[in-house]
Parts: C-alpha cells; structure tokens; sequence
C-alpha cells in the first residue's frame, strides 16, 4: 500500500518530469512565412512530433463562395446539433458523469450558412441561468421519470421561435469519415479543395487517409481528446484556436471510461426541451473511454497559467 510519503515523492517526480518536458521540448510554437521543403517539415517538425503554424500553405474560401460555386446543386449534409456548441464530451446527468454525443439533423449547405449568421446576430443566453459543472459545462438533471427510455430532460427558458436556428441551438458540420471524398466529393469535383497538400504527401510519401472539413463558428468546441495519428490542419476562412498539451502532461488529464448517450431536442407543452438520450447504436452497453478534463477551464482556474512555463498554442 502506498504511504503518504512515497505518494508525495510520485508526485513531485512527475510534476518535475513535465517541467522538464516543458523546458527543453515544448518551446514557442514556431511560425513558417513560407511553405517548407519536404525533408525540412519531416525533420525538423515531424520527426520531433513538433507542431509548427505555416502560412498561406492553403487556398482561402469562404462558406458563400461555396454556395455559389455549386450553382443550383444542392448539398445536403449531416450538421452536429447541441445547445451550447460542445459535443462529444463528458456532461454531468442527475449527478452522474456520461459522454454524450451531438444530435445529427439532416439539413441543406444554405441552411447551415443561414443558421450560423443566426446564431452570431441573435442575442447570447445567459449562461449563468445553467448550473455548470467544475469543467465549466452544463449540468442536465432528469425532469421525468422514463427509465423505460432512459431519457432525461432540461428544461428549457426560452419559448419556441418560428426562425431556423434558435437561441439554444449551435451549429457544427464535422465529419470524421473522409467526408470530403465522399459526402462532400461535388466540392472536389468543381475543384473549391485541393486533393491533397503537396508538401504534406512528399514528406510522409502517402496520400492522406482522411480529409474531413469542418465548419462552424466562435461557438463550436470540441473538446480534449487525443489522435493517433498525424494532422494536418487547413483553415480555409476565419480562424481555428488549439490547446495543445505536451505528451507528458497526459500523466494529469483525468481520462476514464462513460456511459454514453445523445442528445436530442423534442417538443413538449411549453417550448422545446433538450434532453439526454440513451445511445442506441450501443447495444452491447459498453462504455466509452475519453479525457474529462476541460484544458481551458483548468488553465484559467490555474494560477501557474499565467507564467511563460506553460506554452500553448493557439
């Protein structure tokens, strides 16, 4: 059994193990003018598992050149749907920690461009109405006893609106299955995306094995998570910010495994209720393993974020 002291000395070794990490591998992110050589992003970059800022590697784009350049063809598309733009991630429900899912809705590219300028022209809720969790997310609670369905409800303050987009709804289209070349292939097909980044196949001396797009607003986040592979990270319009965490800090995220369910937005008597459903394309129960951490809460609630050991990226 550990003792207090030996617990203590863990401790200090690994906090001291980060800082190492910290001062002599994580370093100022540094920006390229220019888009590098092959050889030279594989060696200095990729080889060190170093993050590096490249600028105009990629054709801009904008949501309505989109829309125009596809004329009268419609493209229809499968948006992530939740009432405060975080999915994927770990929600309290009546006391209990569970990862919980977006809802999909099916809806045209016009509709999705219409719904995020709604979202960014219609007042903010207050969010300080919604009790929130330590990790700064909104905590649900069960409003009617159906375990049958095992479903749980939030009430919502606001009444119906006749518009597309309501006050609780955000917007986010992001696919993790090689959307691009298959959902998105028209887009391909009028040449708006480049097949691939030149630089990016010389340098691993492959194509990629997934090209997704993303589009959303200030209010989309995804949350903590970690991805076993490389990435490279196009920003076609507007601007994307990243935490990124060094390798040794993932000794202090809390990563364990949920329950999971879906959210899923329903009438009832007065106005539209968000609530949490369970997961049924999970039969077998299985739990889902994810980080629960929420790295910007953490480093506001820190004061040590405020020193220059702590670099992040953005």
């Amino acid at each position: 059994t550990p003792t207090p002291k030996s617990i203590s000395i863990c401790s200090k070794t690994l906090n001291d193990f980060s800082s190492d990490v910290k001062a002599l591998w994580a370093t100022p992110i540094r920006t390229l003018e220019t888009v590098p050589e092959p050889i030279d992003f594989y060696r200095e970059f990729v080889s060190l598992s170093k993050p590096v800022l490249i600028r105009d590697a990629f054709p801009k784009t904008s949501l309505d050149d989109i829309i125009s350049a596809m004329g009268d063809e419609e493209v229809r598309l499968n948006v992530d749907v939740t009432p405060d733009g975080h999915g994927d991630c770990i929600r309290v429900l009546n006391g209990e920690r569970v990862f919980v899912m977006p809802e999909t809705r099916e809806m045209s590219l016009i509709d999705l461009r219409d719904g995020l300028r709604q979202q960014q022209k219609r007042r903010r809720n207050d969010d300080t109405l919604h009790e929130k969790d330590e990790h700064g997310l909104r905590a649900f609670h069960n409003e009617e006893d159906d375990r049958d369905r095992q479903g749980y409800s939030q009430r919502l303050e606001d009444s119906l609106h006749s518009s597309v987009v309501e006050d609780d709804e955000v917007f986010y289209y992001s696919r993790q299955n090689d959307c691009l070349r298959n959902e998105l292939q028209p887009f391909l097909n009028r040449n708006l995306f480049p097949q691939f980044i030149p630089f990016a196949n010389d340098a691993f001396n492959d194509e990629p094995e997934a090209v997704n797009v993303w589009i959303g607003n200030e209010k989309s986040v995804s949350s903590m998570h970690k991805d076993h592979y490389e990435n490279i990270f196009c920003v076609a319009h507007g601007e994307k910010v990243f935490t990124i965490c060094p390798p040794s800090d993932s000794l202090f995220l809390t990563e364990s495994t949920f329950p999971s369910g879906v959210f899923e937005k329903g009438k009832r008597d007065v106005g539209y209720n968000w609530k949490i459903s369970r997961d049924e394309n999970n039969c077998s129960g299985q739990k889902v393993r994810w980080i629960e951490s929420n790295v910007e809460c953490m480093l506001q609630h820190d004061d040590t974020s405020a020193r220059n050991d702590n670099p992040r990226t953005h």
